[in-house]
């Protein structure tokens, strides 16, 4: 073998370990515990959703695919795909949600995203909602491997 495909192999062999190394950090099912609402720019946010959740994720190379189901939500479970790159994860789904001002109640189109890093047997970081016309919302996210 020459020595120009023998560093091929070696690189291509360290992609397939650094690829491994993500999964085993990143995929399983995950017990959530959420923070309260936070307006991006301030403000105060009333948001009737769950707390906490299960997170199941599925790797596959750089991509990933997540599911989540809310403790108390009324809806089905949400799946959400994205991307890993190195310990990080952003996974993002499309959901309706309603909307109650004074009195008056409508439904908008919602773009729920998670945005985490597995670290110490764990993930954490932050839950969007995005919607047109409306400051995105966040919240922390931190989730432990689901018992």
């Amino acid at each position: 073998m020459s020595r120009s495909k023998g560093v091929a192999v070696l690189f291509a062999a360290m992609l397939v370990a650094a690829a491994t190394a993500a999964e085993a950090q990143l995929a399983g099912t995950w017990a959530f515990t959420l923070g309260e609402w936070q307006a991006e720019g301030g403000g105060q946010v009333q948001i009737q959703s769950s707390n906490s959740g299960q997170l199941e994720v599925t790797v596959k190379g750089d991509s990933a695919i997540a599911v989540w189901t809310g403790a108390q939500s009324p809806g089905p479970p949400l799946t959400l795909r994205g991307k890993i790159t190195g310990n990080k994860m952003l996974v993002q789904g499309n959901r309706e949600g309603r909307v109650n001002v004074n009195g008056a109640e409508s439904t908008i189109a919602l773009v729920v995203e998670f945005e985490l890093t597995a670290a110490d047997g764990g993930l954490s970081g932050t839950m969007r909602l995005k919607s047109e016309g409306a400051p995105p919302l966040w919240r922390t996210a931190t989730g432990k491997p689901a018992s």
